[in-house]
């Protein structure tokens, strides 16, 4: 089934992420998080990777705009979901975490 399109901010449990990956400066994942009002847990982490983007200065440096996590869920679920590093960069409040797509759901391989 092609992945479908979501592109929505996600809200992420309080002290539910892997903080050994947050002393070296990356985003882990969330353990669970609420998309439209359905509660979701993280079952398995199939892949991660970044999006860099040029320095905002133009500089020659590169830094990660976006760490992306592409996840199955305990209900069956399959997604792609990111964290932005800046988020409208001087827009405070704004959200971090998004659902990027939902590649399969139980609803859909039965």
């Amino acid at each position: 089934m092609p992945a479908r399109f979501i592109s929505e901010a996600i809200h992420p449990d309080a002290d539910t992420m892997d903080t050994t990956l947050l002393a070296l400066g990356e985003p882990a994942p969330p353990r669970f998080f609420t998309w439209r009002k359905t509660h979701y847990e993280v079952a398995k982490l199939r892949s991660r990777w970044r999006e860099t983007g040029a320095d905002t200065h133009g500089g020659p440096e590169r830094y990660a705009a976006k760490h992306w996590f592409h996840i199955d869920t305990t209900d069956g679920s399959e997604m792609k979901i990111y964290y932005d590093r800046r988020p409208g960069v001087t827009k405070r409040g704004k959200p971090r975490w998004f659902l990027f797509s939902i590649e399969s759901t139980p609803e859909t391989e039965k």
